[in-house]
């Protein structure tokens, strides 16, 4: 493995840092949610996550018309910068919570924070513009939404997120391929609180990939799917919940998927284990004790297998990812 033309990559879940986090943030700091894991991240060349929430002072004249509604005040803004991120997708069903005027101000709050944002544009072109960031390995990112309301999706001319046209996004991701050594597709997708995958997910994965996408990274269902092969390209069709404001029932298991790519390789993959269920750790992430951690990764496999029509897929007792 050349390791001059690598880099770590760590992707996250759902990061949501409002409700019940900002009181836990008042107490203990901005730093709060991510403190345990922050080792973790530290070991990465690129942090990437879903921020499932606008930041900005919110407004009920632009409230939308739907049951759960957030928005992250300034002043917690810096507990996604103390998460380390490099780039976060905003394409999912909740950046436009408070209209194009909050997801504006997201824009000009990560900016500021020097961290990237892929997903959400003043247009449909410009939503679903690439990013593309230099390591010495020249990594693109895509983020596309297909969850309602469709009133979020980006149009000619609205704002909005990205939404992935069957019959335009693959030739987007063909058009990055001369720019960058390793491209990277989030879609934000599935049903909520589902281990199992709809057919349109493994579809659109694979079209990605058929299109030059290397990595497949799904947000939405708030649990852990399973993980496929395609082309000895991996599919990891949801990663949870990272930290999110909620005292969610079903969402108790996580992880970070760590990985070493190369140019239109991963060398590497591993899951690190993590308790989210909110009761116990507070909003606040942490490793999971072994017996639980062996467990989840046990349930992983099983979802995999279910996908994995290759029968290459493994995943061990450690969390390392074996694919190839």
């Amino acid at each position: 493995m050349p390791e001059d033309s690598t880099l770590t990559l760590i992707a996250g879940g759902d990061v949501m840092l409002s409700n019940w986090v900002m009181e836990y943030m008042d107490e203990g700091g901005i730093e709060y949610p991510f403190a345990n894991i922050r080792s973790l991240l530290e070991g990465a060349d690129v942090r990437f996550c879903n921020l499932e929430m606008p930041i900005g002072t919110s407004s009920e004249q632009h409230r939308a018309e739907k049951k759960y509604t957030f928005s992250l005040p300034p002043r917690y803004r810096e507990a996604v910068k103390y998460g380390l991120f490099d780039i976060v997708s905003l394409a999912n069903n909740h950046m436009l919570d408070y209209g194009a005027p909050l997801a504006d101000s997201t824009l000009a709050y990560l900016q500021a924070l020097d961290i990237r944002s892929v997903g959400y544009g003043g247009n449909r072109g410009s939503a679903s513009d690439p990013v593309i960031l230099d390591r010495g390995l020249r990594v693109g990112f895509f983020a596309y939404s297909m969850t309602f309301p469709i009133e979020f999706w980006a149009t000619d001319s609205t704002a909005g997120t990205a939404y992935p046209d069957m019959t335009n996004f693959p030739a987007k991701i063909r058009a990055i391929e001369p720019a960058v050594d390793f491209t990277v597709v989030s879609f934000h997708w599935g049903a909520e609180n589902s281990d199992s995958t709809k057919q349109y997910q493994q579809d659109f994965a694979r079209r990605a990939i058929d299109a030059g996408a290397d990595l497949i990274l799904g947000h939405h269902p708030h649990i852990w799917q399973g993980l496929e092969v395609y082309k000895n390209r991996l599919i990891a069709y949801s990663l949870g919940n990272l930290c999110f404001g909620s005292y969610s029932p079903t969402a108790l298991r996580s992880g970070l998927l760590e990985m070493v790519i190369g140019p239109d390789t991963i060398y590497s993959a591993t899951i690190h284990p993590l308790n989210v269920k909110n009761v116990e750790v507070r909003f606040q992430p942490r490793r999971m004790k072994r017996a639980a951690a062996l467990a989840f990764l046990q349930d992983l496999q099983r979802y995999s297998t279910r996908l994995d029509s290759t029968g290459t897929l493994r995943i061990s007792d450690q969390g390392r990812i074996l694919f190839q």
